[in-house]
């Protein structure tokens, strides 16, 4: 078995924390580790599909020009 939480994979860390089988402490520890690893796997995600980003933020930008060129036809008539 694992000494540390930090070695425990995250099913195994959610069920201690969800027994109450942690102190306070090692809790903290518990829920520290697992915010930190779903922000590395989020972020490992966002670099692998960087153009999803991009593609999304061109939307955008293209939405908020044609909403933009809408309104000033409307008010020049």
């Amino acid at each position: 078995m694992p000494d540390s939480l930090h070695e425990l994979p995250d099913k195994e860390l959610r069920e201690k924390l969800s027994t109450g089988e942690l102190s306070d402490k090692k809790a903290a520890i518990a829920k520290a580790t697992l915010r930190r690893r779903r922000r590395e796997r989020v972020q490992g995600w966002l670099n692998r599909n960087a153009w999803l980003g991009a593609i999304l933020a061109a939307i955008g930008l293209a939405s908020i020009l044609a909403i933009g060129k809408g309104d000033s036809d409307s008010t020049s008539e």
